[in-house]
């Protein structure tokens, strides 16, 4: 399972994936809301999020992105409607500022895949540590923002939330 997600990911081509990418001080960051009905949800703009990632990726540092550029594993427990979910994560930072990810979430009723492109920047924050955001559009969200502090330290990023990504190829 984790050489195939693996491969799978490295295998997208990196030129399909640029085009259409905004600028990311131009990048937008949509939620999505609560169910308004069967199978359907509201998105909506959330400017703070906009606004903090525009800033954040503003202060975009090349040396932080050189040094963390490559694919990333991290494995996930999550509280959903169906129990505890376990997810298998690949991130892939790519140094031209791309992103990809491919994961597979399970739980008592079955497991499902889910994979999405974007962008991505990364900067020096206080302490020695690094931020990496990331701006991705997937099958379930456009143009979703998020990101995670913490501490690289060779092929091991340790998150300030607690998770630990583990690095399986350097680009």
């Amino acid at each position: 399972m984790r050489l195939l997600l693996a491969l799978t990911l490295v295998a997208l081509p990196a030129t399909a994936l640029a085009q259409g990418l905004p600028e990311p001080t131009k990048a937008q960051c949509y939620m999505v809301g609560d169910p308004q009905g069967a199978n359907q949800t509201q998105t909506y703009l959330d400017m703070g999020m906009t606004q903090q990632f525009r800033i954040d990726a503003s202060h975009l540092d090349p040396q932080v992105m050189a040094d963390f550029s490559g694919v990333w594993y991290g494995e996930f427990q999550t509280q959903t409607g169906f129990g505890i979910s376990n997810t298998q994560i690949y991130y892939s930072f790519e140094p031209n500022g791309l992103f990809q990810y491919k994961s597979q979430s399970c739980w008592s009723g079955g497991c499902s895949d889910g994979y999405g492109t974007g962008q991505w920047v990364g900067l020096q924050q206080p302490g020695g540590k690094i931020r990496v955001i990331y701006n991705w559009s997937d099958l379930e969200r456009t143009s979703a923002c998020s990101g995670n502090t913490g501490v690289l330290d060779g092929e091991v990023f340790r998150s300030d939330l607690g998770s630990i990504w583990q690095r399986t190829q350097k680009y």
